[in-house]
């Protein structure tokens, strides 16, 4: 009897060393996983199907783009992550948030009639066409430069649909600020400083595109330089090259 009890003994030891060694393993799998920013691909998706987009059957169709969006300026990291389960094409991302918000932009620009009633009209379709044209064009001229001399295991990022949608998104924000301060420009000297929670996103999203955590400073850099930049020099030269009185 006491070999039976020793014996039932030790196969519950076992069991229960098995089990603990099991659940450790499952949590530093977490762990690395939360870690590295990475999510799981799952089983019956490769990854340039995550990629791409072609082959996500998870990727919801009625998600709507402006509450990506707003997930991703609210909480950054899990913004981040659900916009690239999601993984919606980047025309659909335009369509259903870039775009209405740039049109925002434009139309904010008349907000100054309520400041100052006697603003000619013609200065303010000006800047409302300047600022449209600027971010519009500035989406498409980023995508372009960071396609042309960033190193090629970088390039790669920017031509998948999570790439794309990573740029709109930093620059939807941009264009919130310029609305913001075209509502309300009394708090312009405080509001200016808003495009540093932009940095902010994208130095936290810089790794979900998976470039390889020796190219995040170079990506982190890059981006932030020009989804800033690249809109504000194209309005500096579109108002040097359109007179405000036409």
């Amino acid at each position: 009897m006491t070999c039976c009890y020793l014996q039932e003994r030790t196969e519950f030891i076992n069991f229960a060393f098995h089990f603990i060694m099991a659940n450790n393993k499952d949590i530093d799998a977490r762990d690395t996983e939360e870690k590295e920013g990475f999510y799981v691909i799952p089983d019956d998706e490769t990854e340039d199907q995550a990629y791409s987009g072609s082959g996500n059957p998870k990727s919801p169709e009625g998600v709507n783009p402006f509450i990506l969006f707003l997930k991703v300026l609210f909480n950054p990291v899990n913004g981040w992550k659900g916009l690239k389960r999601a993984n919606p094409a980047p025309e659909r991302m335009a369509q259903g948030c870039y775009y209405p918000v740039l049109a925002v932009l434009a139309l904010s620009c008349f907000a100054m009639l309520f400041y100052v009633s006697s603003t000619p009209l013609q200065s303010l379709l000006v800047e409302a066409l300047i600022s449209f044209i600027s971010y519009f064009l500035g989406y498409f001229t980023v995508i372009m430069l960071l396609k042309s001399f960033l190193p090629a295991d970088c390039r790669r990022c920017f031509d998948a649909p999570f790439g794309r949608n990573f740029v709109m998104v930093a620059m939807t924000s941009l264009a919130m600020v310029r609305i913001l301060i075209g509502l309300v420009p009394f708090f312009q000297p405080v509001l200016v400083f808003l495009p540093l929670y932009t940095i902010f996103m994208i130095v936290k999203g810089v790794r979900f595109l998976r470039c390889g955590s020796n190219r995040e400073t170079l990506l982190m850099v890059s981006v932030s330089l020009l989804t800033i930049g690249v809109p504000w020099l194209m309005q500096w030269i579109f108002v040097m090259m359109i007179p405000r009185n036409l």
